[in-house]
């Protein structure tokens, strides 16, 4: 009976803190980069968005055969097919990205930021750590609203088009 009690303890507090990171997450406005990036989560399941001003790399091989003649064969990395779809696992205040693709980071960290729930990826998170400067602009933010057909991926400097920001938002009030 206590070993059941116990189990479903664990559970609930896991399906509450799972629940605290349900929803759209997008790069802040902070970042003002040629990248942007957007993350769904519903229960255990995630849709992942990313784009990049780096482009898909071309390459030719060159092989020179035994009879003397040469062979060309081009490559071309191909674009992936957004979203990128996958598994969460949860610990704690740490997501984990599990599903075919590449990705920026497949380890993200909740952190709260001027009372603001955020995401920051795990690399920036230890970086964070060590350094004690907070790299603000690759924080991922909840968006008032979020279109899965066209995902904005970035909000390019400002939250709202009159530069105010949202109480979703990381940035300090303007």
């Amino acid at each position: 009976m206590k070993a059941t009690l116990v189990i479903a303890a664990l559970f609930i507090a896991s399906a509450v803190a799972a629940s605290d990171f349900d929803g759209a997450w997008v790069l802040s406005g902070q970042w003002t980069g040629y990248m942007g990036l957007a993350l769904k989560i519903r229960g255990d399941h995630y849709k992942y968005w990313t784009y990049s001003d780096v482009v898909p790399v071309e390459s030719t091989l060159e092989i020179t055969m035994p009879d003397g003649h040469v062979e060309r064969h081009t490559y071309k990395e191909k674009r992936p097919k957004y979203p990128l779809t996958g598994r969460v696992a949860i610990r704690g205040d740490m997501i984990e990205l599990r599903g075919p693709g590449e990705y920026y980071d497949r380890k993200w960290r909740r952190i709260i930021v001027r009372s603001v729930p955020c995401l920051l990826a795990e690399q920036h998170y230890i970086e964070w750590k060590k350094t004690g400067e907070l790299p603000e602009d690759r924080l991922l933010f909840r968006p008032p609203t979020f279109d899965e057909k066209h995902p904005q991926l970035n909000y390019g400097g400002v939250e709202q088009p009159d530069g105010s920001v949202t109480r979703t938002s990381p940035l300090p009030p303007k």
